[in-house]
C-alpha cells in the first residue's frame, strides 16, 4: 500500500482572493458612468431646448460637470493601475480606461 504524502505549505500555488482582480476595473467602469450621467444632466440643465437660462441654473449644471470631471479622473487613474497590476482583470480595467477617455470628448464636445 503506497502513502500519499501531501506538499509541503511553501510548494502550494499561490491563491488569489476570488472576485478581487474585478475591483479597480468595476471602479473605473462604474465612474465613468456616473461621470457621463452627471454630464448629461447638467448640460440639460443648462441648455433646456436652447432657452437662456438664470445664472443659478447655469452654476447648478456647472457643479454637474465639475463632479462628472471629478469622478471621471480617478476612474482613468482606477483603469490605469488595473492595466498595469498583474493580478488584476485587465479587459475590465482597459474598458474603464476607454469609456473614461471617452467622456473626456463627451464632456469636451457638450461643453465647449
Amino acid at each position: 500500500m503506497s502513502r500519499v504524502t501531501p506538499l509541503p505549505p511553501d510548494r502550494y500555488p499561490p491563491s488569489r482572493p476570488a472576485g478581487l482582480g474585478w475591483v479597480l476595473g468595476g471602479a473605473s467602469v462604474g465612474l465613468a458612468g456616473l461621470a457621463m450621467l452627471l454630464t448629461w444632466m447638467g448640460y440639460v440643465i443648462v441648455h433646456p431646448h436652447g432657452a437662456e437660462c438664470p445664472v443659478s441654473e447655469i452654476w447648478r449644471g456647472t457643479l454637474f460637470a465639475v463632479g462628472s470631471v471629478g469622478l471621471a479622473v480617478p476612474g482613468l487613474f482606477s483603469g490605469l493601475v488595473g492595466v498595469v497590476c498583474p493580478r488584476m482583470n485587465r479587459l475590465l480595467a482597459v474598458l474603464g480606461v476607454l469609456l473614461n477617455a471617452g467622456f473626456g470628448l463627451v464632456f469636451y464636445s457638450l461643453w465647449t
